[in-house]
């Protein structure tokens, strides 16, 4: 359902004229029913869903109309929507009757204009204000932020599988903060289908447009006229897009296109600058640590020893009200009460490096689209994040403050995949590419080391996980969250689940090396009901290489029509030994299997060297996703892969244990036909 889209905030309308505005109050908070504002053509609706349009066997839900229209004239900011929607199935019926509409009420209001219903062709008013409620809903508090919206909640009464509802309101005002360097960015289909989906934006005389169209979107057009110049882009009767999953971040996978006024990024770090001066005089406390870091010798170690503290002593919890939502807080203030936001930090961050002898200034970055921001016309909205661009001699290194537990060289620093930010500096007039470096990939290493007893009853097993750069930093979070005790216990039992009843011969212990980044994890169990085979001349163990199972994964749909995301850079290696007990003899054969792809390679091995039979494997992701064109091919390859990590030991027994085995099996029988008499 369309309405599900954040930037959407979807509740919209219809219904009869009203005559003059009148204000709702609720609490510290206010709405209005107004009237449908003069700049609004309000688009028609169909009367019957077409026999051959998409949808028309649905049984879920039909979005019949999804209209959005924009006035940007003489600097005021208006955004009206008009959706219908039917639910179908009578399990959707109560999403069909519940709507919330946000906005906030600091620098926007709301008018809701109308609320109507169509059922078996006939239309009901269902606008009843006193049924309408404001509630400050922080949604993303359980993220750390809080950013003061409020929604309005409709709950409507008697609503039926087939109803129609229709809804549509306005909202008023931008944040001043951006001072136009907004830009809009709509999708032309949803997972369910539209029957019309139309666009468009009023803008000032004489205003150039910039405009994007993805993924078979249609053409923005563009109409001048004397008084306006007006955006517009239409299409009907759109099919449902499935969603797959698994995209890369940078994938846009829903049609869509985005316009703004002509403006470069060069005008977007103009825009920005102003919002971080200098900010003069920071806390005594913080100038007695900037003394001990000026004491580091080392500028690559008095730069990381900024960037622990940055991550681990200033929390992160962002206040994204008002003009804050793009203006950092001072510097002094994020020290002084320990907490900030990306940028807080950022800023705060960008000017202690400056101050300690490293150049480093705040860079605008994307979680959401990681390099797709490429693609993007310029606005200062394209963004929702901040990092920290240092430059530590002739090298340009990439920092984020927000995270934590990040150890090792700066040089080798994991960095998720921004792909392109905006530094804000004098002289940057475009993108920068984020580049990892060589030495930033993640690498797992696992060794599993099985030694049966003599009598083959039980088997000692032993496990070392090394984790390196990204991969340590991930496990030093983990076990500063959930503690040692508790991943302990839980890595116990995911054994259990995989060979039965087992003891614990030593606790769960870590060595973390953070000079080189790798953290190293050792296990040690006795397992009592490993053996697949217990009894005859031969037992066999099965063994699964599972440090790779979750990067190997065949995607939850195969037949696909966009990318496949992959966790690069990530390269693991996993052995398993069984030691050959006095008299044993492995059965196997000596494998050597090599797959590749242009997404990654992958080795494995299994050989015996004097008492011991080891299986070496390895998987290197060389791409972050793969094309379409090459899935068939990458599909097809990587179940072989996950073949091959499932192997099994098949060893023989000395005769002595196979006649001791034989003798307790018949002392065995004749016991219990003796119980049964």
């Amino acid at each position: 359902m369309l309405r599900a889209l954040s930037f959407f905030v979807l509740l919209f309308v219809c219904g009869t004229s009203l005559a003059e505005e009148k204000i709702i109050q609720r609490g510290e908070y206010r709405y209005s029913i107004a009237p449908t504002p003069a700049f609004v053509e309000i688009q028609p609706l169909a009367e019957q869903w077409p026999a051959g349009a998409p949808g028309a066997k649905d049984s879920r839900w039909r979005n019949w109309l999804f209209d959005s229209q924009s006035d940007y004239r003489k600097g005021d900011a208006l955004s009206f929507l008009d959706q219908a929607y039917e639910a179908l199935s009578p399990e959707l019926v109560a999403n069909a009757a519940k709507q919330q509409i946000y906005f906030n009420p600091e620098y926007q209001t709301l008018s809701i204009h109308k609320v109507e219903l169509r059922r078996n062709g006939v239309w009901s008013n269902r606008l009843n204000p006193e049924k309408i409620t404001l509630a400050r809903r922080e949604s993303e508090f359980e993220s750390d932020m809080s950013d003061g919206m409020v929604s309005a909640l409709i709950v409507l009464e008697d609503v039926r599988v087939g109803d129609v509802v229709r809804l549509s309101y306005t909202i008023k005002g931008i944040n001043p903060v951006l001072k136009g360097m907004d830009h809009d960015d709509v999708y032309f289909s949803w997972v369910d289908p539209i029957l019309h989906r139309h666009v468009s934006a009023l803008y000032d005389p004489g205003t150039v447009i910039m405009h994007r169209s993805f993924n078979g979107a249609p053409d923005i057009t563009i109409k001048k006229q004397n008084d306006t110049v007006m955006v517009f882009a239409e299409a009907k009767q759109i099919p449902a897009l499935r969603e797959e999953g698994d995209y890369p971040r940078w994938y846009r996978p829903f049609p869509s296109v985005m316009f703004a006024p002509q403006r470069s990024w060069a005008d977007v770090v103009r825009w920005a600058r102003p919002l971080y001066p200098d900010p003069g005089a920071l806390p005594k406390e913080l100038e007695a640590k900037m003394q001990e870091w000026k004491a580091i010798a080392n500028p690559e170690q008095r730069l990381m020893a900024v960037l622990q503290t940055m991550q681990e002593e200033i929390r992160y919890f962002g206040i994204e009200m008002g003009e804050s939502s793009h203006r950092p807080a001072p510097p002094a203030e994020t020290w002084t009460r320990r907490f900030g936001d990306c940028k807080d930090k950022a800023y705060l961050m960008s000017v202690v490096l400056s101050r300690l002898g490293i150049p480093a200034v705040p860079a605008l970055a994307t979680t959401r689209y990681g390099k797709g921001v490429r693609d993007f016309v310029p606005a200062a909205t394209a963004f929702n994040h901040v990092i920290v661009q240092a430059q530590l001699g002739k090298q340009t290194l990439w920092l984020d403050p927000t995270l934590t537990q990040q150890r090792g060289t700066a040089a080798a620093i994991d960095i998720m995949d921004y792909g392109y930010v905006l530094p804000i500096a004098d002289g940057i007039v475009d993108l920068r590419e984020v580049m990892r470096t060589p030495a930033s990939r993640k690498q797992v290493n696992v060794m599993e080391k099985y030694r049966p007893s003599d009598d083959g009853k039980t088997i000692d097993l032993l496990i070392v996980s090394e984790y390196l750069g990204g991969s340590a930093d991930n496990i030093r979070r983990d076990i500063a969250a959930r503690g040692r005790e508790e991943m302990g216990k839980n890595y116990a039992e995911y054994y259990r689940k995989r060979f039965g009843e087992l003891d614990v011969l030593s606790p769960f212990a870590t060595n973390d090396d953070q000079v080189q980044n790798k953290l190293t994890i050792t296990e040690s169990y006795r397992l009592k009901q490993a053996w697949d085979e217990k009894t005859g001349s031969t037992k066999s163990l099965t063994v699964y290489a599972d440090s790779m199972d979750q990067d190997t994964k065949l995607p939850d749909t195969i037949d696909r029509k966009a990318p496949l995301s992959l966790n690069y850079p990530m390269q693991y290696r996993h052995e398993q030994i069984l030691e050959l007990p006095k008299g044993w003899t492995w059965l196997g054969t000596a494998e050597n299997e090599s797959i590749k792809s242009s997404a990654f390679d992958y080795e494995r091995s299994m050989v015996q060297a004097e008492q011991a039979v080891s299986i070496r494997q390895s998987v290197r992701f060389n791409e972050d996703s793969v094309p379409v064109k090459n899935l068939p091919d990458f599909l097809s390859k990587m179940r072989d892969v996950r073949d091959g990590m499932n192997r099994r030991f098949v060893l023989s027994t000395p005769a002595a244990m196979r006649d001791q085995e034989r003798d307790s099996r018949l002392k065995n029988i004749l016991r219990d036909a003796m119980d049964s008499k």
